[in-house]
């Protein structure tokens, strides 16, 4: 994550979703030390071949993973972050600035909805809505 100033001079914050993280690196390395094994004994393609197609799926899958727990963190960095001014909201005593709040974390919540489906987000946003 990185925070970025955008047109209006706020500050947001910037997530970078899908690029190779933790689970790339451990299978990468998991495959280096195959291949080095696979390297020092004899040629057999019943061996390679199955191998290879092991290797293409278990990146894959590492991708994915890397990008779901990037997904977990990013939603649970906007709904925290908005938990925190729905509190802060809530202890504020200048009417216009307990607004602002809750239309920044209103606004915090829409970008966590567009992820992922979660009721209790949906709840949250409908009753600012009311209010």
């Amino acid at each position: 994550m990185k925070l970025t100033t955008n047109s209006s001079g706020e500050t947001e914050p910037v997530f970078y979703v899908g690029v190779p993280g933790l689970m790339v690196a451990l299978s990468f390395a998991v495959v280096v030390v195959a291949t080095v094994y696979l390297l020092s004994i004899p040629f057999k393609w019943y061996i390679w071949l199955p191998y290879v197609i092991a290797t293409i799926f278990g990146f894959r899958i590492a991708l994915k993973l890397d990008k779901v727990k990037q997904i977990r963190y990013m939603i649970y960095y906007l709904l925290d972050n908005s938990k925190k001014l729905l509190e802060k909201a809530d202890s504020e005593k200048d009417k216009e600035k307990k607004r602002e709040m809750i239309e920044k974390a209103a606004e915090w919540l829409e970008k966590a909805q567009e992820w992922v489906y979660e009721p209790a987000v949906e709840a949250q946003l409908e009753l600012i809505r009311k209010s």
